[in-house]
């Protein structure tokens, strides 16, 4: 079975796939075309050239032991860009671990000796499959350094984008009107696209680096050690959730076990309990055997 057989293609926010069409040095320029839409980079300001800081090779990710780490790039005027997927909540706290990586990536341009003037813009990307910030339905949010009262911009050296892809909501391609839509419809969406025969949509077509990221997707998928890993992994995610799921009932079991144990204790009658406690009856008569 070839795998535009599949029955569903994992998309290009897999974790995997992501750092292989976007993280080697050969993708540059289709990391490039992504950095200058999310942040919609225009005129004196739009990247030219973008250099990986940290290239991952096919064989890190063939390997389960490979590193896992954020893409991380800089362009040809020194600004330094990590950008990162994360399809769950469940990594902590985001935010401030995102602050974090961003303030450890500035900070780690200058050693012991060298000038202050020597830090150069650095710009974090969060591109994140949940719901981050509540209190706006924005789809992507930036955060600079800004004086409370006034709003007064302190410094732009540091620069925090979260896009959160659940508050898009455009999802037919005629609908899309600008670069940045156009793009995070494609990284929503690209799972629909990967089969071999299916036709990218003109609009998409036309937007740089989207036909190019959706081949190098193709060609990674296409492989059976690739593929065979993000199969690997997907069915570890499967039964880890089925593991805390599993514990989370017996959790709750035991906890009606141990309200039937003290009402009994008390003399209530069965009925009582069985209704209180919200036991069934062989529930109830395991606490005797």
């Amino acid at each position: 079975m070839g795998y535009s057989d599949r029955v569903k293609h994992p998309g290009i926010l897999n974790d995997i796939l992501f750092k292989i069409v976007f993280g080697t040095s050969s993708s540059e320029p289709t990391m490039r075309a992504l950095v200058n839409a999310l942040l919609d980079l225009k005129g004196p300001d739009e990247i030219v050239e973008l250099t990986m800081l940290n290239p991952i090779s096919e064989k890190e990710y063939i390997d389960e032991k490979g590193p896992i780490f954020d893409l991380k790039a800089r362009d040809s005027m020194g600004r330094q860009y990590n950008v990162e997927v994360q399809l769950r909540p469940g990594v902590g706290d985001y935010l401030k671990r995102s602050i974090y990586y961003l303030s450890k990536f500035y900070s780690d341009q200058i050693q012991r000796g060298d000038s202050y003037h020597d830090l150069l813009k650095t710009v974090s990307i969060s591109l994140v499959d949940f719901n981050l910030i509540p209190d706006t339905k924005e789809v992507h949010s930036t955060f600079l350094l800004r004086e409370k009262t006034t709003g007064l911009v302190l410094s732009d050296v540091l620069e925090l984008h979260y896009v959160e892809l659940r508050k898009f909501k455009l999802s037919k391609p005629q609908e899309l009107r600008t670069r940045f839509e156009r793009w995070l419809y494609f990284l929503k969406f690209a799972d629909l696209y990967g089969p071999e025969g299916t036709v990218l949509p003109e609009n998409l077509v036309q937007e740089e680096g989207i036909a190019m990221a959706l081949e190098s997707m193709r060609r990674a998928y296409a492989k059976d050690p690739v593929r065979e890993l993000i199969e690997a992994r997907e069915k570890a995610e499967r039964d880890e959730l089925n593991r805390l799921y599993t514990a989370k009932l017996e959790g709750k079991l035991e906890g009606k076990l141990e309200m039937a144990r003290a009402l009994l204790a008390a003399g209530v009658d069965r009925e009582t309990i069985l209704n209180a406690a919200g036991l069934t009856a062989t529930e109830l008569d395991s606490l005797h055997s």
